[in-house]
């Protein structure tokens, strides 16, 4: 978490982390980056459990605001239950629906009835958003907040810094394009589930040292990226995108994945 802060947990190491909790006595649901282009639309139970612990660390929070979820209501989603193999079984069983794959469909915003790679990854970033991807169960289980606390700011500063050294190459094709963005968005999240553990007054001055930045060390990326810094500070003020004020101007919920062109693309023509 320190050594690389912008990047999600790798599905190798999670396997070692399963072993190490098992050996433990500690119950830890963590979960696996899934591929978008084999994703059948359902995730496995363990997913809404780390959505649950997700929201003891972060219910009423700056990640919660910022990415506008509920967790007060996914905490009552009840774990999903399949029909019994037998296709003979007792009147009377109730099946209980997949909620949370349901929940992050909706989120994405997705039509359930058309296929594509790219709204399934819609649909798996989701997901990760309402997991943390296993940065609150690390920090939840392992008391890790104690640990970093005092590194929290620099931690986020790393995340921030990773995303602008993306931008540096001038000439990229659209597809290379598409996966810095992707990879941007994800350690954009990492950085805002730091700054959610800090002081507001903390945040306000890392928002204002990051513009001021952004706009001096890359000013084409800084101008299309500032709709996205300026929905970081309407969530810090404690204030949801669908909320926020025409006085804000233009925001943007910094994602990954889209089934258009992202927002974030370079002029062609440039």
């Amino acid at each position: 978490m320190t050594k690389y802060p912008h990047v999600i947990v790798p599905n190798k190491l999670i396997q070692e982390f399963e072993a190490l909790a098992r050996s433990a006595g500690l119950k830890m649901p963590f979960v696996n980056e899934v591929a978008a282009d084999i994703f059948m639309g359902e995730f496995s139970p363990k997913y809404l459990e780390s959505a649950q612990m997700a929201a003891e660390l972060l219910e009423n929070s700056l990640y919660s605001t910022y990415y506008s979820i509920d967790y007060a209501m996914i905490r009552k989603i009840p774990k999903a239950t399949p029909p019994p193999k037998h296709k003979y079984f007792r009147s009377g069983y109730e099946v209980v629906p997949d909620q949370f794959s349901e929940l992050c469909q909706t989120r994405a915003g997705t039509d359930s009835n058309k296929w594509s790679p790219a709204a399934n990854g819609m649909i798996i970033e989701q997901q990760q958003i309402l997991t943390t991807q296993n940065l609150a169960q690390l920090c939840l289980r392992l008391d890790l907040l104690d640990v970093i606390r005092g590194s929290l700011p620099d931690l986020a500063r790393r995340c921030f810094d990773w995303i602008i050294l993306q931008q540096k190459p001038k000439f990229v094709d659209w597809h290379t394009e598409l996966k810095l963005i992707k990879n941007s968005a994800y350690a954009w999240r990492q950085m805002v589930f730091f700054l959610s553990q800090m002081q507001q007054h903390e945040v306000a001055a890392f928002l204002d040292g990051s513009e001021q930045r952004l706009l001096h060390e890359n000013s084409d990326f800084g101008h299309r990226f500032m709709p996205a810094m300026q929905g970081l500070r309407l969530a810090n003020q404690g204030v949801r995108f669908e909320d926020a004020p025409q006085s804000f101007g233009e925001l943007q919920r910094f994602l990954g994945w889209t089934t258009g062109r992202h927002w974030l693309m370079r002029d062609a023509t440039k």
